[in-house]
């Protein structure tokens, strides 16, 4: 299993919690869902996952892991939220980052079904395999 899987699967666990929604020190909470898509990228490609969002509420997208020929890397590829056309994934909001443990972005989303897209658009060295968690209310 390769490390971006790891840690994909550790943040796959961690489904279920409950975060605060509003202003700091407000008691309204909301259970949420945390999905994971992992993936190969191949170079200056892009890949997308379709997801369902319940009930209205912040969805945020995190790209946890990058990894090309077996190391982690720190190249920018664009990550985005939209919603899905045919056989693509129509962005909505989307930024260029490189992967970290905090969400890159996070947006309020009536319910609905949506979908993320990981894109290669400035030339990766080779394929990345990649691991994103998409959060969202349950």
């Amino acid at each position: 299993m390769t490390a971006a899987c790891a840690l994909a699967l550790l943040g796959a666990g961690c489904g279920n919690r409950v975060i605060p929604l509003g202003p700091s020190g407000n008691p309204n909470t909301v259970a949420v869902a945390v999905e994971t898509f992992i993936g190969v990228l191949p170079v200056g490609e892009s890949r997308f996952y379709s997801f369902t969002v319940p009930r209205e509420g912040l969805v945020s997208l995190t790209l946890l892991t990058l990894t090309i020929d077996g190391e982690p890397s720190d190249a920018p590829v664009n990550v985005g939220l939209g919603t899905p056309r045919a056989t693509d994934c129509q962005l909505l909001d989307s930024r260029t980052v490189p992967a970290g443990p905090k969400p890159q972005f996070t947006d309020a989303f009536p319910a609905g079904v949506y979908c993320a897209r990981v894109s290669d658009l400035q030339g990766l060295p080779g394929d990345a395999a990649f691991a994103v968690n998409i959060t969202h209310p349950r």
